[in-house]
């Protein structure tokens, strides 16, 4: 089952949903202060733990047939204290095991919005579809609309960080309908395309190709001084790429680093002084040990010591 709910004002730093069959889990079985809990825990008896972090819709699934399920949501602070004072409560029964659902979506989601816009990131959110679908794929690429060169195909699974394509990115896979996205390049024109999909039994997602959601949104112009076509090139690559960058000033301490999708950074390219002007900086594609990296999307990062501007792009390995 799709579950949904209202986030609270004002906001907490998270919600843990819990979930049992047959009868209410609340009061007798409810969090502990300072515990870390993670989907699939178990607090007492037969209470499972099916929800934990700041999304506030999420699908639940191998679940009984025909079976009541009740499920209390708890807010709770960065501290991990859990409001346990009336949880929000509810309960719904599945399906019988008659009942199948389709093996395509059938209607994608709407009205495509972009907020908290700097020159490096945004926030892209989405109204989700009546009938709600498995989750959605959204892709994202630069300058120009991946659609319909760069689709989804039925049967293969993607992953965050994925490339479809030439240079087209998934930024978002799932059930959830707002995301953050960061180290964009300032002053860029960003594409995405949002599809609903659906994961039968077997074979793979189902995804609705026609007629996606799309939307584009610009950066804001970054503070790093970058002559006009300082772009890394090429991009996408497969040996090495060049980084360019332009330096105001004469003996500027300057750093470039390479990270993955997950934050971790991966490689340094540059940590010294530069002259006044135009330079250009290789990076091989290896991490700090000297091994190749896998295919995907990185970015890179470049600060000014001095000044503490700073400016980050994306990177993909092919």
């Amino acid at each position: 089952m799709h579950l949904s709910f209202a986030g609270a004002t004002p906001v907490p730093d998270g919600y843990l949903t819990l979930m049992r069959a047959f009868g209410s889990p609340y009061p007798t079985d409810t969090p502990v202060d300072g515990i870390v809990y993670h989907v699939g825990n178990v607090i007492g008896s037969s209470t499972t733990v099916v929800g934990v972090g700041s999304q506030t819709n999420f699908i639940v699934s191998s679940l009984i047939p025909s079976t009541l399920y009740y499920i209390d949501v708890f807010s709770y602070n960065s501290a991990k204290h859990y409001e346990t004072i009336s949880p929000l409560a509810g309960s719904q029964q599945t399906g019988s095991e008659a009942t199948t659902q389709p093996s395509d979506p059938t209607v994608q989601p709407s009205d495509l919005r972009f907020s908290e816009v700097t020159n490096t990131g945004m926030t892209v959110s989405f109204t989700a579809p009546i009938g709600v679908p498995t989750g959605y794929i959204t892709l994202m690429k630069a300058f120009s609309s991946p659609f319909p060169e760069d689709a989804p195909v039925n049967g293969t699974t993607y992953h965050v960080g994925g490339v479809i394509g030439s240079s087209t990115i998934v930024v978002a896979l799932g059930s959830t309908t707002s995301l953050n996205i960061e180290y964009l390049i300032p002053g860029t024109n960003y594409y995405f395309d949002v599809y609903s999909y659906h994961v039968p039994g077997t074979g793979g997602p189902s995804y609705l190709a026609s007629i996606p959601l799309e939307g584009n949104q610009s950066t804001l112009s970054g503070s790093f001084t970058l002559a006009a076509h300082s772009k890394p090139f090429p991009n996408p690559f497969t040996e090495e790429i060049i980084i360019p960058f332009t330096v105001k000033s004469q003996n500027t301490f300057v750093q470039i680093a390479i990270y993955n999708h997950m934050g971790n950074k991966v490689a340094d390219v540059a940590n010294e002084n530069f002259c006044q002007g135009y330079h250009e900086l290789k990076w091989d594609g290896s991490d700090t040990r000297g091994t190749k990296v896998t295919p995907g999307l990185y970015t890179y990062h470049i600060k000014a010591k001095e000044s503490g501007h700073s400016f980050s792009g994306i990177l993909v390995a092919k």
